[in-house]
């Protein structure tokens, strides 16, 4: 059933209003911002802020698993980014050492630490909606895994590809 109403045949009271959603005021249908307070018709459609998140809870759950303080941070994309990444380094870096590739080992290790410490404080900071002061963003963390990359391209290199 399909009804085709002409725009004139839709019922109207003579008086079309929207309540604004600021101040409550009721404002003719004609107007597309409140006479009382100057909001726009629009806003009512606007989602609300999120509750900001608590900073040092951000902290704790970074500290605890690498990348869990940007989740909790409503910033889901960089914990997985920063979660694989810190990772990485430290199993891989575990894995060389293992295989009698100290250095690298030692270095990746030492890089995957550095993204988990960093990266929990970036959570505390995206938590305190300071975005300026981020460190590990998505530039940086491409370099450092381009940096990952070449140390195990250099160390597989180096053991003659047994590693």
């Amino acid at each position: 059933m399909q009804l085709d109403l002409a725009l004139s045949d839709v019922p109207r009271s003579g008086r079309e209003v929207w309540t604004c959603s600021v101040c409550e005021n009721t404002n003719p249908l004609t107007e597309s911002l409140c006479s009382v307070c100057g909001a726009s018709i629009f806003d009512a459609f606007k989602e609300p802020p999120p509750e900001p998140r608590d900073p040092r809870r951000a902290l704790i759950r970074g500290l605890v698993v690498p990348g869990l303080g940007h989740f909790y941070a409503r910033q889901a994309l960089l914990g997985v980014s920063v979660a694989a990444l810190a990772l990485i380094g430290v199993v891989l870096g575990i894995v060389l050492i293992q295989h009698g590739v100290k250095l690298a080992g030692l270095g990746l290790v030492l890089l995957g630490v550095a993204v988990w410490l960093t990266g929990a404080m970036d959570a505390y900071r995206w938590a305190r909606q300071e975005p300026d002061e981020i460190l590990l963003r998505p530039r940086v963390l491409t370099a450092i895994m381009a940096v990952v990359l070449i140390v195990l391209i250099a160390a597989a290199m180096s053991t003659g590809g047994a590693a």
